[in-house]
């Protein structure tokens, strides 16, 4: 933990944890339990017991059974996922040097974005997956690269966690890979895209199949790790992930938390992570990259930012609503600090 101080007229304080310990679910659960919900910092109330260890190991027995029965089917789609094509060969998919760089925006509205998900009958993930593919799409056409052809394929997290089960920790969530709708021009019909392809996916057993697979990767000798690991990275360009964050503002020792940042972590040969976080009715945009893979990650994170001002004109096709708003929207700027 590091804490930062002048940071425009407060602080940061900067968490490194590793993945080992547990998911982005259960890392909220660990900071509702470390911060308050107002400012009256004082000796806090005791907290609700949690369920006993006969309920979780009942709990668990049962969950034990169900997954024996779709076994077939998970280890169907690991072999799927292993016969998988490798990913496009762009610039993303590079030798990485490990000099990283952390970028981030100033947050959008979560109103805002939900309203365009709304108007399209569509998650806030598909609003999401489309705008990054966008932004992805531009930023590598800029670079000199073509992708109306083949698309980019992302490995997305896939929260496979009930909240209420957040404080054992861990890690339980999927890996699903994904064909990102970045050869298709039109910012309507992507998100039209990206909503297809995650129904899909979310009617599949993909999730836990990868979870398996993981999980089983993590038993094996050490040179079978590191090929398991190959084997799934090799099918992606970039990790996407987005965490339900507090709805209400915390409060830490009295003092309000106005912005919360995460980047997720890179694995194997994947050295391209966005990131996307609600909190208190706001909602954070983050990159994590090697810096040979993307030279210029403030400008891939300006294209995210008007990729979201494009989809909400896209959206407001049709409809009463003026699209003056989107000005705003496409005037952030992307801040960047070498890792």
């Amino acid at each position: 933990m590091s804490v930062i101080d002048q940071v425009g007229s407060g602080y940061a304080i900067v968490f490194r944890v590793h993945h080992c310990i547990t998911d982005g679910l259960g890392l909220i659960h660990v900071l509702n339990h470390l911060t308050d919900d107002n400012d009256s910092h004082g000796s806090a109330p005791a907290m609700a017991g949690h369920p006993h260890t006969a309920q979780v190991m009942r709990e668990s027995v049962c969950s034990r059974l169900a997954k024996i029965v779709s076994g077939i089917k998970v280890a169907a789609h690991v072999t799927r996922l292993s016969l998988l094509w490798s990913d496009a060969r762009t610039r993303l998919k590079a030798p990485m040097t490990g000099e990283k760089q952390l970028v981030w925006l100033p947050p959008l509205e979560m109103e805002r974005v939900r309203s365009m998900a709304k108007r399209m009958g569509v998650t806030l993930n598909d609003v999401w997956v489309a705008a990054v593919s966008g932004a992805l799409r531009e930023y590598l056409q800029e670079q000199g690269e073509q992708l109306d052809g083949r698309p980019l394929r992302a490995a997305v997290t896939f929260n496979l966690r009930e909240k209420n089960n957040a404080f054992q920790l861990g890690n339980e969530f999927g890996l699903v890979a994904l064909e990102l709708p970045t050869n298709v021009a039109d910012p309507r019909q992507r998100l039209v895209q990206a909503n297809q392809r995650m129904n899909v996916i979310k009617r599949s057993h993909q999730p836990q199949a990868t979870m398996a697979f993981l999980s089983i990767a993590g038993c094996l000798p050490r040179p079978l790790q590191h090929f398991a690991l190959n084997l799934f990275t090799s099918k992606g360009s970039v990790v996407l992930t987005n965490i339900e964050g507090p709805v209400r503002s915390r409060y830490l020792a009295g003092s309000k938390m106005t912005d919360l940042i995460c980047w997720v972590p890179q694995a194997g040969r994947m050295g391209v992570g966005l990131a996307f976080i609600s909190y208190a009715g706001q909602i954070q945009l983050a990159l994590f990259v090697d810096k040979d893979l993307v030279e210029y990650p403030e400008r891939l994170m300006s294209l995210t930012y008007e990729a979201f001002a494009k989809l909400e004109l896209a959206t407001r096709m049709g409809s009463e609503e003026s699209p003056a708003a989107t000005t705003e929207l496409a005037a952030g700027s992307a801040i960047a600090q070498p890792s």
